[in-house]
């Protein structure tokens, strides 16, 4: 055995050595571009573990809280158990950690120093008589010969990190698939029926006026706008507004934009997952990819932004341009410097990001995606022509009547993201196992499915909510359209902060960049979400008004 380092314990680092115990912390080494994930320790005595090549063999669960004082076990040795083929080339790397010593309680402690082996080190700090204690790590090699191709190496890895649960996450999500589909076809077809219904009741009532009409030629023209006012009902008598460019349409637009080209980002990384563009090996490919892609794919931001801003009759295109550039760019950018300048506060450097990647994100941005986002901008607003509305706008707005309140936007914003949260809810929990946890995720077809099924049901789910706005006489559905479509954006924010409140844990001065982190991260997937999917809803809703009242037929 070949000694790693030595560390001295005392009664602050027993306490989080212990919480990280408890919650079954891992950490991962790197061999030959090979990781392995191994626990601290365990929590069970008499438990042993075993974890190589990303896939983990625990005999044992983890004791509870209360009764792991204990029986808290720290492995003091690793034993690297190195595989080659014919051609001395690494091709496996298992690592089996040895020698646990268990950790003492954290008592009263009084004196300083301790030395000597860790046997006698727990043994003098149990007694309550120290205040710290001595511990070595050590480690050993073994090098072993198998016939494994090096370009082969990696398949192992695509394997999910705990293979029992395989079977499971697919049942979870057929099932999930077939929930959707079930609620998907009942919107719909209730949608579809109710606005037939609508339109056959709308034609049997302008016959009705026109023979009535024919044998009262002599009423006036009092009588015959009264008669003209019974036939419209419902989101018929908004149809003289329903095309009236809304507020903040600067805004608007950019986001939009904005949600163009998350989205079509979104689908090209799953696209690139599908084909096994990223594995386990390929350690922040896809960060990089995502980087990468998101500045030279700018161009679609601008030009979505400044078609649908000329459409909607706006005037300041250098306005719309340089904010769909930075609408996204901004807050995120400033997100990560405030969790950088507090991770640095903190001495928190495992946290913080390197000031050479920040650097060449920044010269990316100025000479890629600001750039393209302004070209892009200019052929949108040139190749977009002014919209014509199939209705008149009438110059004055109609007011809009008072509803109850389940029937305000901001209640139907909040009901609308259920069912699609609902959709994606597993696959998020699992994702987040990706990123934060221990967990390896290899099924992008399982992903890109669940995204699919989500676009579904979020166009679904953002039309039948604006219809029933429709109804109530509102005709404000450009900002409805997108805060119902990209309400998912909200319970994912929860769902992310609560998960990694729970999955994680903070003592002293960590507290406060632990819990920022989590704010941080969270708060930019949801953003990510909102944008995406209110485009989407924006989109929908907007096909759909244009369809209904194009085929409303008038006298």
């Amino acid at each position: 055995d070949a000694l790693m380092c030595e560390m001295t314990l005392d009664t602050s680092t027993v306490n989080s050595l212990s919480q990280m115990l408890i919650q079954q912390y891992t950490y991962e080494l790197v061999v030959d571009g090979l990781p392995t994930r191994l626990f601290l320790g365990t929590a069970d005595l008499g438990s042993t573990l075993t974890m190589h090549s990303g896939a983990a063999d625990t005999s044992s669960t983890a004791s509870t809280a209360s009764d792991a004082a204990s029986s808290l076990l720290l492995f003091t040795h690793l034993h690297f158990e190195i595989a080659v083929n014919k051609d001395r080339r690494i091709v496996e790397v298992a690592v089996k950690p040895k020698k646990p010593v268990p950790l003492p309680s954290a008592r009263a402690v009084s004196k300083s120093s301790a030395s000597g082996s860790n046997a006698e080190a727990v043994a003098s700090f149990g007694d309550g008589n120290i205040a710290e204690f001595m511990i070595a790590f050590t480690y050993s090699v073994e090098w072993v010969e198998k016939d494994v191709k090096y370009s082969t190496r990696h398949q192992k890895y695509y394997e999910a990190f705990e293979v029992d649960d395989l079977e499971l996450h697919w049942n979870s999500i057929i099932h999930a698939s077939m929930t959707v589909l079930v609620v998907a076809a009942f919107f719909s077809f209730l949608i579809l029926r109710i606005v037939r219904k609508d339109f056959m009741e709308h034609e049997r009532m302008q016959k009705a006026g026109r023979s009535g009409g024919a044998t009262s030629l002599d009423n006036g023209a009092a009588d015959e706008a009264g008669g003209a006012a019974e036939l419209e009902f419902g989101w018929k008598l908004v149809r003289g507004d329903v095309f009236r460019p809304p507020h903040n349409v600067l805004l608007l637009s950019a986001m939009v934009g904005v949600g163009v080209q998350l989205l079509i980002l979104t689908a090209f990384l799953l696209m690139l997952g599908v084909f096994d563009v990223f594995h386990p090996l390929n350690n922040g490919a896809l960060v990089t990819c995502t980087v990468v892609s998101y500045s030279f794919t700018a161009g679609l931001s601008g030009y979505v932004s400044g078609s649908v801003y000329k459409q909607m009759e706006g005037k300041q295109w250098m306005r719309n341009a340089v904010l769909a550039a930075v609408l996204f760019c901004g807050p995120v950018f400033v997100i990560l410097a405030l969790v950088n300048a507090v991770s640095m506060l903190f001495m928190e450097s495992a946290r913080i990001i390197p000031l050479w990647s920040v650097l060449v994100v920044l010269v990316l941005w100025a000479l890629v995606t600001f750039p393209l986002t302004i070209i892009g901008s200019i052929f949108g607003r040139n190749a977009t022509k002014v919209f014509r509305p199939p209705c008149h706008v009438n110059n004055v707005p109609r007011p809009i009547p008072q509803v109850e309140w389940y029937r305000r936007p901001a209640v139907m914003a909040a009901m609308s993201g259920i069912v699609p949260f609902i959709t994606i809810y597993l696959e998020l929990y699992y994702v987040l196992q990706t990123i934060w946890g221990h967990k390896v995720f290899s099924l992008f077809e399982v992903l890109a499915l669940v995204f699919f099924m989500l676009l579904l049901v979020v166009s679904i789910t953002t039309i039948s909510s604006v219809y029933f706005q429709l109804v109530v006489e509102d005709y404000r559905w450009h900002w409805s359209s997108f805060f119902y479509g990209g309400a998912v954006a909200m319970y994912i924010f929860v769902y992310s902060f609560a998960f990694l409140v729970k999955s994680g844990s903070a003592a002293g001065s960590t507290v406060t960049v632990h819990l920022l982190h989590i704010f941080a991260y969270a708060s930019i997937l949801s953003l990510v979400f909102f944008l995406m999917f209110g485009s989407v809803g924006f989109f929908c809703v907007k096909l759909f008004v244009h369809f209904v009242f194009s085929n409303l037929k008038s006298d």
